[in-house]
């Protein structure tokens, strides 16, 4: 017999990190579960967004975590998951061009504002200018990334290197 993630064991524990984390992807997508941030501890808000998903999925609102409510919340984050890895790698398809050296494209904002929002939540990433334009802090920004993931440090962005970045961004940012 599984025992309940809500059981008060798990109060504070990787599991409920776990589902803390499910439970926020599942609350950007639909409003009806309160966002919440991921602490490792079973606390009322997380009780709250259990309670908020079950009745938004037709399951008894208990706000325990049992095998039915648990499979349901994983099926909702891993059907997410792949919407999502589906929509930001097409971004970045079908008519992509090679941005050089203080180049433009329309793609070039939104790489910019990916690795502007990473340097906020991490220290030790570069931070750009949101300009449009490949201007040289944005090429060493580039280049960091590129070594960071292995890869030739021109300073280029080609689709490879704007996919690794919006990677890079739906892992850690939302």
């Amino acid at each position: 017999m599984a025992i309940p993630i809500s059981d008060e064991r798990f109060f504070d524990s990787r599991p409920v990190l776990s589902l803390q984390d499910m439970l926020r992807k599942i609350s950007f997508h639909h409003e009806g579960v309160k966002r919440i941030i991921p602490t490792g501890v079973f606390d009322e808000n997380t009780k709250q967004a259990v309670t908020d998903f079950q009745k938004l999925f037709g399951l008894e609102p208990t706000g325990k975590v049992d095998h039915d409510t648990f499979e349901k919340i994983r099926n909702e984050y891993n059907k997410i998951l792949d919407e999502e890895k589906h929509l930001h790698i097409r971004m970045f398809d079908d008519d992509f061009k090679k941005i050089p050296a203080n180049g433009t494209d329309k793609y070039l904002f939104i790489l910019q504002y990916m690795m502007k929002v990473l340097s906020k939540a991490f220290e030790n990433l570069p931070d750009v200018d949101l300009t449009g334009i490949h201007d040289d802090k944005s090429q060493q920004a580039v280049k960091f990334y590129q070594q960071l993931l292995n890869l030739e440090q021109n300073g280029e962005v080609d689709k490879k290197v704007a996919r690794c970045i919006s990677e890079l961004f739906h892992t850690f940012v939302e």
